[in-house]
């Protein structure tokens, strides 16, 4: 009988134990290099060349700085 209650405690502790361990895998990818700031103007639709366009770019070159 004391054999018995040793091996239920055993199992309890053992159990608990393995219940508290964690772990954790990730996996980190390299982040994409920024598009420049005529890409995302282009992206927003507005056609090279034109005073919006320049307008565009200078507004997106001074928020990178």
């Amino acid at each position: 009988m004391r054999t018995a209650a040793a091996l239920c405690a055993f199992v309890l502790f053992s159990t608990l134990a393995g219940a508290c361990t964690y772990k954790s895998e990730r996996v980190v990818t390299p982040a994409a290099a920024p598009a420049s700031a005529s890409d995302v103007c282009v992206s927003r639709g507005y056609p090279s060349g034109t005073p919006a366009y320049d307008s565009c770019v200078a507004r997106e070159t001074a928020l990178r700085r």
